[in-house]
């Protein structure tokens, strides 16, 4: 989760991170949720957690983690536990105009 936490990305880049275990995933899946500024709604009896949250910056492209097709896990029986997950900045800064 270290590696996770100091990895420094640019606009426009990518986390692409692939997991052989659930625990492994787990942790990865949490990360990128949370950075992704994917919470848990707030109660709806607390006023503070009514309060709109910053824009974090980050996308889940597609949303779920992918898994090997049964064709390559056919091939390789290893990959069948292997989740890929992926984790987007957003483009933050405008466009320049071109002339």
């Amino acid at each position: 989760s270290a590696c996770l936490v100091g990895s420094e990305m640019c606009i426009r880049d990518r986390l692409v991170v692939v997991a052989f275990h659930s625990l492994e995933d787990r942790i990865v899946k949490r990360f990128m949720t949370e950075a992704a500024g994917r919470l848990p709604a707030p109660s709806r009896h607390d006023p503070g957690g009514l309060a709109l949250r910053p824009d974090s910056g980050f996308v889940l492209p597609g949303g779920k983690a992918r898994r090997p097709s049964p064709a390559e896990t056919e091939r390789n029986p290893r990959s069948r536990s292997a989740r890929l997950r992926t984790l987007e900045r957003r483009l933050t800064q405008p466009r320049e105009a071109s002339s």
